[in-house]
């Protein structure tokens, strides 16, 4: 299959029936916040899954872009951030791969190149269409390594390494409405650095509801809206 510019939102992954293509939409206490994840994934080799989402965001403006290559043994991440405020990193780009448990990551902030890391663990590209893997999976615990989004106000952590320890709880089952169906999956309590959203994934391992509320009470939800093409099904990709 043959990869082409004829997308401006998502280059590189052209329109066809093998794509699978979506978005997520954040609120917050039930309100539209401006932010979309968008992505666009499928089989560019035998054996090889490219999968990428891009975020737009209002404060600071800017966009986010992952591009993911997964095969049977490795991940390889590419990030690219481009900013609008002058309060925010205004260009920046990283790459990171996962091979033998160990991850290895270089980025650069507004041309300024920072030394190559390494980290145990396995690569999270800290995308919502990747999330469902690493919460269906990470019942006993398990060891992640990503690049540090965070905060793109913050030169001297953005884009560099980032290892935490996630852990997933069964809740029960549970029903999360996608254009206008009811998806069923299985909603589990996933604990980062003490944080504990509440996630729902689908049993091909794609997510498809999170909530978080803070200490403050506000609800911060991250809800997959669409998706056209194939269903996608994350726990069928390469490991």
């Amino acid at each position: 299959m043959s990869e082409t510019s004829s997308d401006p939102s998502m280059p590189d992954m052209p329109r066809d029936a093998e794509r699978s293509r979506g978005r997520y939409v954040r609120l917050r206490d039930g309100k539209p916040t401006g932010l979309e994840e968008r992505f666009v994934l499928g089989e560019i080799a035998p054996g090889v899954v490219r999968i990428r989402s891009t975020l737009i965001t209002p404060s600071p403006v800017g966009k986010l872009e992952n591009d993911v290559r997964r095969s049977a043994g490795s991940t390889e991440l590419s990030v690219r951030w481009v900013g609008a405020s002058d309060k925010a990193v205004r260009d920046a780009d990283g790459h990171y791969t996962s091979s033998d448990g160990v991850v290895t990551g270089s980025w650069r902030i507004d041309g300024q190149q920072y030394p190559e890391a390494t980290a145990p663990g396995i690569l999270d590209p800290s995308s919502l269409i990747m999330k469902g893997i690493y919460v269906a999976t990470g019942r006993a615990g398990v060891a992640l390594v990503m690049p540090d989004e965070a905060d793109p106000a913050d030169p001297g952590r953005f884009l560099s390494l980032l290892a935490v320890t996630a852990t997933s709880t069964v809740i029960g089952e549970l029903g999360v409405e996608v254009d206008g169906v009811v998806r069923q999956g299985i909603s589990y309590r996933w604990e980062v650095a003490g944080v504990g959203p509440d996630v729902v994934v689908d049993r091909g391992g794609l997510l498809l509801n999170q909530i978080i509320e803070t200490p403050d009470g506000t609800v911060h939800e991250a809800r997959l809206a669409d998706v056209t093409g194939p269903w996608p099904r994350p726990l069928d990709w390469p490991v």
